[in-house]
């Protein structure tokens, strides 16, 4: 069973990414002249937010997008040089 609060971070990370998902669905619609939604992909976490594009009866593409609200390992611990 999952944790309460790592399903609560989870819900989170998708939310704060519901803008850029959103104009990535008009940019797939309009490119592939279907309607697309994404739907996001159960993912243990990482530097980026994986979605499945669909058109609501198959499963089109795999898409991967970049999340700015992760902090890389770089941002975290400073100059170690």
């Amino acid at each position: 069973m999952k944790s309460p609060l790592r399903w609560l971070k989870r819900r989170r990370e998708v939310a704060r990414q519901t803008p850029r998902r959103q104009e990535l669905e008009r940019q797939l619609t309009d490119a592939w002249n279907r309607s697309v939604r994404l739907l996001p992909a159960s993912t243990k976490g990482g530097y980026d937010e994986i979605y499945y594009a669909t058109d609501g009866q198959e499963r089109i593409a795999v898409v991967r997008v970049n999340s700015p609200h992760r902090r890389t390992p770089q941002q975290g611990m400073g100059c170690l040089l």
